[in-house]
């Protein structure tokens, strides 16, 4: 199945990852994909109808993007500094939020 915001978020983060310094072989399209859906689940779980301007949902959601991010560079030993997960994370909620 085509998961349409899934896809929206692996533009985005194949995008800022590849103006960082780290080569993208050393991750593949099917590795980003995964990445991608399990951001998507993110939102969703944490999705409700009030929660464009909550601010905690907002906060609770850039957490597990954070240790989402981490967990992916750990395990695939990719350089991605601070700065880089923050602005992943900022451009995800903000298609996030135009999207759902």
């Amino acid at each position: 199945m085509e998961n349409r915001n899934a896809q929206a978020f692996y533009g985005v983060t194949k995008d800022i990852l590849s103006e960082t310094k780290e080569p993208a072989a050393s991750y593949d399209t099917n590795t980003l994909g995964e990445l991608a859906a399990k951001m998507d689940e993110i939102i969703k779980t944490h999705q409700k109808v009030d929660w464009h301007d909550n601010i905690e949902i907002h906060n609770r959601i850039a957490q597990e993007l954070d240790d989402l991010l981490f967990d992916f560079k750990e395990k695939h030993n990719i350089d991605i500094d601070f700065d880089t997960i923050d602005k992943i994370i900022e451009q995800i909620k903000t298609v996030a939020l135009r999207r759902y």
